[in-house]
């Protein structure tokens, strides 16, 4: 991967967003009335140089409950039940909650190794006064070398080392992938991002407009499986508070990324059960300030990537909330 940097000094203006972004603020006065639905060029400012900062907590446990099936019995749960499993309260296991700051800077461009060149998305992590993951490899590809060993050979040697690097911490994860940085572009059609394996869209932030129901799908790497995708949908618009102001344009996004099926061996390399791996979340955006909220859950066997004998299911729950942008 190669880029070019451009640097832009800015002020800095702190700002802080309420924990839950498209809750009411307990003043529905100040968004009586219908709301216009915002132009989708609005929903995320990319000029070289912008800034988002977010507190951050991570959290994870192992589900001792999770069933291991046959091969094609497995299915992808509904996105609205999935959604409402938003709302729940998420209980960390032991020593598996980290906490953390955030960032995200469009900075000049970078050039994939699949030879695409476009808005590089800077994305830097502090996880308790301590680096956090590295970025420059696409958060995907991360992600599929934890979760989906029987693709490890085809992925790229980057992807795999960061893997490998922050498999026994980080709560298990490498950083968000529903709110990520790396390769960037907003086209006339919508937001996405550009990864290692191809010159085709590799992700979908947003697409087509912003309407509530606006649904959008992509198969993901399909160069290297076929049962692998991202869903998304405008899940709803309605006020947010903590921006010096109440606004009442804020646009929830919902995502399900279907992992596929993944399969669990036992020390003899020998199939214990098949289980079906998804991530699923909410992104949150402000039109004219960008994205102020994103929650995410890994329900995964994310050991099977490096322990062949863990038949474990890890669920893990990302959450960013603003604090203000640069």
């Amino acid at each position: 991967m190669t880029r070019t940097r451009t640097f832009t000094a800015l002020a800095a203006l702190t700002l802080a967003l309420a924990l839950g972004a498209c809750k009411d603020d307990g003043h529905p006065s100040a968004c009586s009335g219908n709301t216009p639905t915002p132009p989708l060029v609005s929903a995320w400012p990319h000029e070289d140089g912008r800034t988002w900062s977010y507190d951050f907590i991570s959290l994870s446990r192992v589900d001792t409950n999770a069933t291991l099936v046959g091969p094609g019995e497995t299915i992808l749960p509904p996105m609205s039940w999935l959604h409402d499993r938003l709302e729940e309260p998420f209980v960390a296991g032991d020593g598996d909650t980290l906490r953390g700051r955030y960032g995200l800077t469009f900075d000049g461009e970078m050039t994939t190794d699949s030879g695409v060149t476009t808005q590089y998305l800077h994305e830097e992590m502090l996880v308790e006064e301590r680096p956090g993951p590295a970025d420059d490899v696409d958060p995907l590809l991360v992600l599929l070398a934890r979760t989906r060993p029987d693709l490890r050979d085809r992925l790229p040697a980057a992807a795999l080392a960061a893997a490998k690097s922050t498999a026994d911490g980080f709560a298990r994860i490498s950083g968000p992938l529903l709110l990520h940085g790396y390769a960037f572009a907003w086209e006339d059609s919508g937001y996405y991002g550009y990864g290692d394996i191809s010159t085709h869209h590799s992700w979908v932030f947003m697409e087509r407009d912003l309407e509530v129901g606006t649904e959008f799908s992509l198969q993901l790497v399909p160069e290297l499986a076929d049962d692998i995708f991202l869903y998304g949908r405008v899940w709803s618009r309605g006020p947010v508070s903590g921006l010096g102001e109440t606004r009442c344009d804020a646009v929830e996004v919902m995502y399900v990324i279907d992992l596929g099926e993944q399969f669990a061996v036992d020390e003899n390399a020998a199939l214990e059960g098949v289980f079906r791996g998804y991530v699923y979340g909410v992104n949150v955006f402000v039109p004219g300030v960008g994205p102020v909220y994103s929650q995410e859950r890994n329900h995964a066997l994310f050991q099977t990537a490096y322990n062949p004998t863990g038949t474990e299911v890890f669920e893990a729950v990302f959450e960013l909330t603003y604090r203000g942008s640069d």
